[in-house]
């Protein structure tokens, strides 16, 4: 590889991997509605082959809301 060229591939890790250190992982909307609902909390995300598989957010340590597919699952913990 010629130095100062990149790989595609190469090239979009370092971005997500800058987005993410710079905690630009969500849409302006997002923010904007997690701004207006004064959301506090941990929004957890798995990603399988560039696709989300599931969300979740917990408040607090006792509630968890697991998001599938439009529905809300809420799992207490002990």
């Amino acid at each position: 590889m010629t130095q100062g060229l990149r790989e595609p591939d190469e090239t979009g890790f370092l971005e997500f991997r800058r987005k993410v250190r710079a905690a630009e992982v969500l849409s302006a909307a997002m923010e904007r509605l997690l701004a207006q609902l004064r959301f506090s909390g941990k929004l957890s995300v798995v990603v399988s082959n560039g696709r989300v598989l599931k969300s979740a957010t917990r408040k607090d340590i006792s509630e968890t809301r697991v998001i599938r597919e439009g529905s809300i699952d809420r799992h207490k913990h002990k």
